[in-house]
């Protein structure tokens, strides 16, 4: 089971820099017989992995279905993520769960997590001075 956590307290542990987002979508557990999606929110994503929220709890090495949810505007139809951590937030019940691509994402996916009203054919260049302008300058995984 999860344990509860302060999200402030949290140590970094990822490999690659994380940028902020809320986009919708939905996880659909895979091997549990149910095919059942049920709602999520990304809050952050980075090229090899999400963080999601969800009201419900996954088990650590689950593997998960990501999908768009209804009003989504993540750029891929499904990707395959694995259950790396999981812990309950204090504020609300939901559940945080830290997950890796199980094939990582594009640069071009990453751009318009990060900035969902861009659209593919927009200059990369605007969206590096974007997360500039955002206090984002760590070594910028979005270059070309």
């Amino acid at each position: 089971m999860g344990e509860l956590i302060d999200p402030t307290q949290h140590a970094e542990r990822r490999g690659w820099a994380r940028h902020d987002c809320s986009l919708s979508a939905s996880c659909r557990q895979l091997g549990d017989g149910t095919r059942l999606a049920r709602p999520a929110r990304l809050r952050n994503i980075s090229l090899g992995g999400v963080c999601l929220q969800s009201s419900r709890q996954y088990e650590p090495a689950a593997f998960l279905a990501v999908e768009p949810g209804s009003n989504a505007t993540v750029p891929w139809e499904t990707r395959l993520v694995h259950v790396l951590h999981v812990r309950r937030l204090e504020n609300n019940g939901d559940w945080i769960l830290g997950c890796a691509f199980v094939s990582q994402i594009t640069n071009q996916q990453l751009r318009l997590c990060c900035h969902p009203r861009r659209t593919a054919y927009e200059s990369p260049i605007d969206s590096l001075q974007a997360c500039e302008s955002n206090g984002d300058t760590d070594t910028d995984p979005l270059e070309t």
